[in-house]
């Protein structure tokens, strides 16, 4: 018979993991609301700022999600 005590509380995970996570949950919406807002203003002058703030955003997205999926590579929640 198995003696081992299961938890309740499930995996945990690391404060790093957990730190890109939420960043990458702030930028997921911020960078859709972004979109939707290119879309309304693409015409006007001044737009550029808009659409090289997207850009930005998803190279750094993109980034996070790199480090992201290393960490979870290398590293296993408890």
């Amino acid at each position: 018979m198995n003696t081992e005590k299961l938890t309740t509380q499930g995996w945990r995970h690391a404060a790093p993991a957990h730190l890109l996570h939420w960043l990458m949950a702030v930028l997921i919406p911020a960078m859709l609301a972004l979109g939707w807002t290119m879309m309304e203003v693409e015409d006007d002058p001044g737009s550029e700022v808009y659409f090289n703030l997207h850009k930005s955003l998803g190279l750094l997205l993109l980034l996070l999600l790199a480090a992201r999926a290393a960490w979870r590579l290398g590293h296993r929640p408890a």
